[in-house]
Order: structure tokens, then C-alpha cells, then sequence
């Protein structure tokens, strides 16, 4: 924005870059961008660009300020009013030596401009300096949303991670619980009901306890993996729909269903400043079926819904 705003004034790639503190060919590419209309803020200054551009110039050329070409475009209005055609103008001039010629031509091309555009070239200049405050405060929205992303980023990383320790556990878990289940539940109550007679008869049987204490846990060990799986479940799910999140923030694109042919098209969602300023005004943004070819408008809270709905429904 400032690099724009010392180009409108009139300065030099040279100068602009020693002024903003950045490469002369960063300010070619930004002043390119701008007439390749990658600016939607300043989409209608883009087709006299060069012209409000080559005025700064010759105002800063000609050592005035725009007060000064202001005041000769009045000093145009008048003579207009006066009754001199502009093919006398030349004569006028001629007789008021003590104008310079400069001057007025300058002015006179202000007037031609300000009459292009229907207002006043201060009023250009606030507008445009508006516009520069409002697309500051976009990319700190900007920012923000790049800071939320890294935080989603790590909650998702962290849930991965516990993903697979609880997984880890549960493998575990259910390994001791298909062992017992191949030793055979009747057998180890068995073991456990004989075990004394195996010591009467000098035998160890302090395996044979642990075994029986491992049959007791079964039932416990069952709920337990139970409990896992819930907790599984519910991990997957919210990781999905992180996912389906994160995906949306990259792409920026959302699934749309065509409400004619069913068929679902990826919609590219509009920028932040172009959302607020369709909601503000009710404005819709048509979507073209690419199956069917039917063309579905959609207002910016369809938009919002269709973003909840594909996080939700994952």
C-alpha cells in the first residue's frame, strides 16, 4: 500500500524504492499487479492507473502541489463561463503572459480527469486513501486467520499424537485379552480350583494364580477396551473434521451441491473483504453446475453454512 501510494504521487521506481526500503523490482511487480487488477479494492482506479500516475508526474515535474493545478482548473471554469471557446483559449494565453503555459495545461488536464470520474481529484485522493486504510485492516484479519491456522495446525498434531498412544494401549490391551481367550476361560478356572493340590504335591503354583487373577481382570479388561474404542471414535471424528477444516483454510474451496442434478462442484470461496461487502449489500454469487450447467446463486450466510456443514457432517 505504500509502494501505491508514492507511485500515485508521482515518484520514481528509484525513488519509491529507496522510500519503502524495498527492491526496485518489488515495485515493478506490485505496480504490475495492480494493472492486472489483483487488487479488488482498487479494481475501478486500475483503467486510468497510468493516467492519474502520468498527472502526479507532471504536477511534481512542474514544481506545484495540487492546490495549485485545483486552482487552475477553476481558473478554466471561469474563463468557460466568460464566454472563451477553447480555440480562443490560445490567445487568452497569449494576453495573460504572466500565467505560465505550464500551469495551465496541467490544470486543464486535472479538469478533464476530475470530469472522467465525476468528482474532484481531492476527493480521489481520500477515496483512495481510504481504500489503502481498509485493505491494512484486511491483512491484519489476515494475519489473525494465518495465527488460527498454526494453532489448528498444532491441536491437530497433538491429537494425532494421542491417537496413537491410545492406539498403542488399546493393542495392547486387546493382545491380553485374545491371550486369555486362547487359553480358554474353563481351563484357567480349573487350573485356579486344583492349584493347592499342585502345591500339596510340591509343584509351583504361583503361575498357575497369576493366570487365575488374569482371568478375574477379564471382564474388566473387556469394558476397558470398550472404553478405548469410544474414545478412538470420538478422536477419529474430531480429527476428521480438523482435517476438513484445515483443508477448507488451504483451498479455499468448499463441495456444493447442485440442487438440479445432484452433482457436487468445488466452489471457490471469495475473499474476506468480498464476503463482507456482499453481506452488507445482499448480494449473491452465481455457481455454475459443471454436470448440468445450471447456474445457482448463493447469499453469503448459504456460503457460512455450507463451510459448517462440511466440518460438521465429516
Amino acid at each position: 500500500m505504500e509502494v501505491l501510494k508514492l507511485y500515485f504521487e508521482g515518484l520514481s521506481y528509484d525513488e519509491i524504492s529507496k522510500a519503502a526500503r524495498i527492491s526496485k523490482g518489488s515495485v515493478v511487480n506490485i505496480v504490475r499487479e495492480l494493472m492486472e487488477g489483483k487488487y479488488p479494492e482498487l479494481l475501478d482506479l486500475r483503467d486510468i492507473a497510468e493516467e492519474l500516475r502520468s498527472l502526479a508526474v507532471e504536477v511534481k515535474k512542474k514544481g506545484m502541489s495540487i492546490a495549485q493545478a485545483s486552482l487552475g482548473i477553476k481558473f478554466f471554469e471561469r474563463l468557460r463561463k466568460l464566454g472563451i471557446a477553447p480555440e480562443y483559449l490560445e490567445e487568452f494565453v497569449n494576453i495573460c503572459e504572466g500565467i505560465s503555459p505550464e500551469f495551465a495545461e496541467a490544470a486543464l488536464r486535472l479538469r478533464m480527469l476530475e470530469k472522467k470520474l465525476g468528482k474532484s481529484f481531492e476527493k480521489i485522493l481520500l477515496e483512495f486513501t481510504d481504500r489503502l486504510s481498509k485493505l491494512k485492516m484486511l491483512n491484519s484479519s489476515i494475519k489473525a486467520l494465518e495465527e488460527r491456522k498454526k494453532a489448528l495446525e498444532n491441536e491437530l498434531k497433538e491429537l494425532e499424537r494421542r491417537k496413537s498412544m491410545e492406539t498403542e494401549r488399546l493393542k495392547e490391551r486387546i493382545r491380553g485379552v485374545e491371550s486369555l481367550e486362547r487359553i480358554g476361560i474353563e481351563r484357567v478356572c480349573r487350573i485356579s480350583s486344583f492349584a493347592s493340590e499342585f502345591e500339596k504335591l510340591g509343584y509351583n503354583a504361583e503361575k498357575l494364580a497369576e493366570v487365575a487373577r488374569l482371568a478375574d481382570k477379564r471382564e474388566m479388561l473387556r469394558r476397558e477396551v470398550f472404553r478405548l474404542r469410544s474414545e478412538i471414535n470420538r478422536l477419529t471424528a474430531e480429527f476428521r473434521g480438523l482435517f476438513a477444516a484445515r483443508l477448507i483454510l488451504e483451498t479455499r474451496t468448499i463441495p456444493i451441491r447442485c440442487p438440479l442434478c445432484s452433482g457436487t462442484a468445488l466452489f471457490r470461496l471469495p475473499e474476506i473483504s468480498e464476503l463482507a461487502d456482499a453481506m452488507g449489500k445482499g448480494v449473491a454469487f452465481p455457481t455454475r453446475c459443471p454436470f448440468c450447467g445450471f447456474v445457482n446463486y448463493l447469499n453469503p450466510r448459504d456460503l457460512v453454512a455450507y463451510i459448517g456443514w462440511s466440518i460438521l457432517l465429516q
